[in-house]
Formats: C-alpha cells, sequence, structure tokens
C-alpha cells in the first residue's frame, strides 16, 4: 500500500513539474509569439492650400512623415517630367532637413512612386539612406516645421499638407491563450508542493514506524 502511495506521490510531483514547464511555455509564446508590428499614422497638424505647415510638437525618437498630394496628371497642367518637389523640414533648434521627391510618368496617366532622396540634413532628423518618406526619426524634442520649396510646377499646388507620427504598436494575436498558461502554472505548481509535502510526511510517518 505503501509502494503504491509513493508512487501516486511521485506520479502528483512529475505531473505538477510538467504542467509547470509546460504553462511557462504557454505564457510566454502568448506576449512573444508571432508578435505583429502595426503602424498607423497620427495627424499633428494639416494645412489647407498651404505651402507650409506647423509648428507641430514631436518628442526625440518619434518618427516624423510630411503628408501631401502629389501631382495628378488628370487634373494638373504638368509642365515637364520628372517632377521635382523640395521640402524643407526645420527642427526646434532652426537645424533644415531637405528631401527631393521626383515624380516619373508612370503608366496609364498616372505617376510611378517618387524616388526620395535627402539634399542636405544638418541633425534636426535622422533618415534612413534610402528614404520611402518625406521624413524621419525626430532628433530633439519639440516643434517641427515643413514648407515646400518648389513653386510652378504648373497648375500644381498642395490641397493639403499634413506633419504626421508614424505610432508602431505591437499586437499580440496569442494573448488569449495566456490565462491558460497561468492556470497551468497554478495548478502545476499546487500538485509540486502538494506532491512534495505528502512524500515528506509519508517518509516521516514510515519512520516512526519503523522506530516503535
Amino acid at each position: 500500500m505503501d509502494v503504491q502511495g509513493g508512487f501516486m506521490r511521485k506520479t502528483f510531483v512529475a505531473s505538477g513539474i510538467v504542467l509547470l514547464f509546460v504553462g511557462v511555455i504557454v505564457a510566454s509564446a502568448s506576449t512573444t509569439l508571432l508578435a505583429e508590428e502595426k503602424s498607423q499614422l497620427l495627424t499633428r497638424v494639416s494645412a489647407k492650400d498651404s505651402w507650409e505647415v506647423g509648428p507641430a510638437p514631436y518628442k526625440q525618437n518619434e518618427k516624423l512623415i510630411v503628408d501631401f498630394n502629389p501631382p495628378d496628371p488628370e487634373h494638373d497642367v504638368i509642365p515637364e517630367y520628372p517632377i521635382k518637389i523640395v521640402f524643407e523640414v526645420t527642427s526646434p533648434q532652426g537645424s533644415k532637413t531637405v528631401f527631393d521627391a521626383k515624380f516619373k510618368e508612370g503608366f496609364g496617366g498616372r505617376l510611378a512612386p517618387p524616388d526620395i532622396s535627402v539634399v542636405s540634413s544638418e541633425d534636426g532628423l535622422t533618415v534612413s539612406d534610402y528614404p520611402l518618406d518625406v521624413g524621419g526619426i525626430v532628433s530633439h524634442t519639440g516643434n517641427y516645421t515643413a514648407n515646400i520649396t518648389t513653386r510652378h510646377l504648373g497648375t500644381w499646388y498642395p490641397k493639403t499638407l499634413a506633419l504626421k507620427a508614424e505610432i508602431v504598436e505591437k499586437e499580440y494575436p496569442y494573448f488569449f491563450v495566456l490565462p491558460i498558461g497561468v492556470a497551468l502554472i497554478v495548478v502545476g505548481g499546487f500538485l509540486s508542493v502538494w506532491g512534495a509535502k505528502s512524500s515528506t510526511r509519508a517518509r516521516k510517518l514510515s519512520s516512526k514506524v519503523r522506530k516503535r
């Protein structure tokens, strides 16, 4: 009988350890496995029918993006291709980052995606080597402004011009299994402790019986 009881206690301890281990894995996976990053653009300030926008507040290390309506060959008279639009982004300290956005003629009367490059940078923004947007990572906390210095592009003008911040958030599609992992940890811990204590008590009782 004592042999059977000892086997059961060991089984409880072993089961508890297994459940505890599985619970830790499940709980950890719920917050790390296949985490997805999703970004959204939040408008800090916008202007209509204006060549300049701002000031807008930014914090250090936020991503600033200048959003604008590109030329539309169907409605705008385009003098020649490529279309070159020059932007200046001014930091709180007055330093400027200058961008070129060049649009080439695409198919079906539409424009190809712009080729964006940095003409000069004075410390206001940290820009990637191959920027996809007019903008970059903010170097200094404070107010930023942006303006378009190019003029006389046929009939085109910036109907909308905005300073936006790209906010990146992580989403965890398996976060719903976290309670399961926690439950397994609790149950596994309980079984392990209970089995270990039962085994200790059994050994003490057996020792007393042998002494008698």
